[in-house]
């Protein structure tokens, strides 16, 4: 079997202060992030707040699933850092727009 070249994943080490709809809204071209995310916390804090307005706290040892249509945050003044299993292929490219590789 081979793998997908979509298949990535990603350590992402996100600084204080970084916020999806500052960064890389304007890479993306999208109102919110549409990217959906599966992945492990392993230091720092991030919230994240959906379209319909719900938000969560991502913190160290959690896993997360995160759906398309959210603006999400680093929180305090330490960096996020996360393995990500999904949502790292297309993450920040303008020709991404949210999609991802589908099998």
């Amino acid at each position: 079997m081979t793998a997908c070249p979509f298949e990535i994943v990603a350590r992402m080490i996100l600084g204080p202060g970084w916020r999806w709809s500052e960064s890389i809204r304007p890479l993306e071209e999208t109102e919110l992030c549409e990217h959906h995310h599966l992945g492990f916390c392993i230091a720092g804090v991030m919230e994240v707040e959906s379209s319909g307005g719900v938000r969560s706290t991502i913190r160290a040892n959690d896993t997360y699933a995160i759906p398309p249509g959210h603006d999400e945050w680093v929180a305090g003044s330490e960096p996020f850092v996360a393995v990500e299993f999904l949502g790292a292929a297309s993450f920040g490219r303008r020709s991404g727009r949210g999609v991802h590789a589908r099998i």
